[in-house]
């Protein structure tokens, strides 16, 4: 059952078919001379420049503590070059040229100038204690220990054996083998603020908060993620006191729960392993939905670029499906198709890229049983990447909850530290609606950039502001507009049932919660989402083979359009990532010095 005349749709049999509509191949930034192409080492340096500084211990010197200004000023010089001037070769990498650099920017900003990281940050860090050593790691004297004491000892210093529920671990098997002995080696926890004893030591703590951009096991830890577990805040309360409530600026610490988080502390945290089974398992999950959704996208020229969102050109896969519905119905329901992947696309490779390093972190211990002792290796820190399911829970603020439960928090502190200072500027009450709203437009504002970033650094020709800087601010406004209306409507309902009390006993059903919520997310994104996904796609950022290895090649499975065979470049074997992945670049001649070719871009290897 085809589709009738009036409905467009796409049967091209062979990629001379394409010839039109294709647009030619664009030559890469070196080849050009229109760029310089994106290279390493240039491209670490603002990283780089960035270590260096922190590995110098600048707490008692003031004039190397205010450096810190100047460090950041060279990152923004650095990160602001190459989003105007550098250029990958690949399509999907150039955008992550101008996001990463953006956000070099911001986060480096947020650790140096907002904050002074070595003096406000502390992390947890795992210790290994002989005898009864107490948590701040004095040791006592060797004197013979008795076991019921040392097991009430234990229990009052949150102290758990190996392959308990709340994951310590405390050596005594030698000692049940070989008879009592007078030592013994136990795990606690206890606060690290910056170290001092080593350089390994330094660049670990250093690059664990480089990294670590939602604070999980830190003290500045986003409020959306769980606290810590109960027998690791009960040796931390023991160590610091109940006085240490707060970081070097005031700042509350999120991992000392409040009265209503008290609930949440618990035990029961899954072990290693099963917390390593559970993100493998969402990784091959995510790893097959990228290999479906790439064969998707190459058989609809939306995703190629050449045709918008709202087209009602119909892919050949989408012919028969859509043929059941009425024609009227078939252009909204193609858009919602188009959006809803695009969306989803962009939710699992965030996911599956994010479960990469977590894989492998959480594997090496068991190749290396020494690394156990280390506090990288703690299963709490491994949470996941996104909120609960939509459908898990009601709520009342869908598009904040949204954004603020469910998307990823990966850059929420970040972005959020920069309102802080305009707070105080205005002398606004920090929990004030107004400095509410004022934090909410910081953070979408500097994500609309970020991701506008990305945008200009595409090759073809995208648009950074009327796109995806438009489409985070709607998201603000979004949020605004909800929250208004919301109170409004409780004030509204208030008021009502203090005249008709029948009023302030209806209780709308959860379900039907959902069901709402549900419909004003899907009316909202169908309206604003376009701003960012079209710019995704004409942009070419779907171009990019996600996986190396394609599944359902191997078993066969594709579909022998023509827009699949030519963006791929005719290539129908299983491996995606032919040809070289790096090049090196030896830059333009005559521009100047070797370090100047370096620290500018342009020479180097390319991506």
């Amino acid at each position: 059952m085809g589709l009738p005349p009036s409905q467009p749709s796409l049967h091209f049999q062979t990629p001379q078919d394409l010839g039109p509509v294709i647009p030619s191949s664009s030559t890469t930034p070196a080849q050009s001379n229109a760029f310089l192409p994106f290279t390493y080492p240039s491209a670490a340096f603002g990283l780089l420049i960035v270590v260096t500084y922190l590995l110098i211990d600048h707490r008692n010197r003031p004039w190397l503590r205010q450096a810190r200004f100047l460090v950041w000023g060279v990152v923004v010089g650095l990160s602001s070059h190459a989003i105007m001037y550098q250029r990958a070769r690949a399509r999907a990498v150039d955008y992550a040229v101008g996001l990463s650099n953006l956000w070099l920017i911001a986060w480096s900003g947020c650790l140096l100038v907002l904050h002074d990281c070595q003096a406000d940050f502390e992390r947890v860090e795992k210790v290994e204690l002989e005898d009864d050593s107490s948590a701040n790691g004095v040791m006592k004297e060797e004197i013979p220990e008795d076991p019921t004491e040392k097991s009430r000892e234990d229990e009052a210093n949150g102290e758990v054996r190996e392959g308990s529920k709340a994951g310590g671990r405390s050596e005594n098997s030698k000692n049940s083998q070989n008879g009592p002995s007078r030592w013994q080696k136990r795990i606690t926890y206890r606060w690290q603020p910056y170290p001092t004893t080593s350089f390994i030591a330094r660049l670990s703590w250093i690059m664990d908060l480089l990294t670590n951009f939602r604070g999980p096991g830190w003290n500045w830890q986003i409020s959306s993620l769980p606290p810590l577990p109960a027998y690791i805040q009960r040796e931390l309360d023991l160590q610091s006191g109940a006085d240490k409530l707060t970081n070097g600026k005031g700042s509350p610490k999120p991992t000392k729960p409040s009265v209503a988080e008290s609930d949440a502390l618990t035990d029961e945290y899954p072990s290693r392993s099963q917390i390593l089974r559970a993100h493998l398992y969402t990784f091959i999950h995510g790893y097959i939905a990228l290999d479906i959704l790439k064969h998707l996208f190459m058989n609809d020229p939306y995703y190629l670029g050449l045709i918008p969102v709202s087209s009602p050109v119909v892919p050949p896969h989408l012919s028969v499906p859509l043929s059941i519905f009425p024609t009227s119905t078939r252009p909204t329901l193609l858009k919602s198709i188009r959006l809803t992947l695009t969306m989803y696309a962009v939710r699992t490779a965030v996911l599956v890229a994010s479960k990469i390093p977590t894989l492998i972190l959480l594997s090496l211990p068991s190749l290396f049983p020494t690394l156990t002792t280390s506090t990288l290796f703690e299963p709490y820190l491994y949470h996941p990447t996104w909120g609960p399911s939509l459908l898990s829970s009601t709520f009342a603020l869908p598009l904040a909850n949204w954004w603020g439960r469910w998307w990823h928090q990966l850059f929420r502190y970040g972005f959020d530290s920069y309102s802080h200072p305009l707070i105080s500027f205005l002398h606004l009450q920090p929990r004030s609606s107004a400095a509410k709203m004022l934090r909410l437009f910081v953070v979408f504002g500097l994500s609309g950039l970020m991701h506008a970033a990305g945008s200009w650094t595409m090759i073809p020709p995208t648009r950074p502001l009327s796109g995806p800087f438009t489409f985070f601010m709607l998201q603000g406004v979004g949020i605004a507009a909800e929250t208004i209306l919301g109170g409004a409507f409780s004030a509204l309902s208030t008021r009502l049932a203090k005249h008709w009390p029948f009023i302030g006993n209806m209780k709308i059903p959860n379900w039907l919660k959902t069901a709402l919520s549900v419909l004003v997310l899907a009316v909202w994104f169908y309206h604003t989402s376009p701003f960012l996904c079209d710019d995704f796609a004409r942009g070419g950022l779907w171009y990019f083979e996600p996986v190396p290895v394609s599944f359902l090649r191997i078993l066969g499975l594709r579909f022998p359009g023509a827009l699949e065979q030519i963006s791929s470049g005719g290539r129908w074997n299983w491996w995606r990532w032919g040809g070289p992945w790096v090049r090196w670049e030896e830059g333009t001649d005559g521009e100047g010095s070797v370090v100047g070719m370096w620290l500018r871009g342009g020479r180097g290897w390319a991506l």
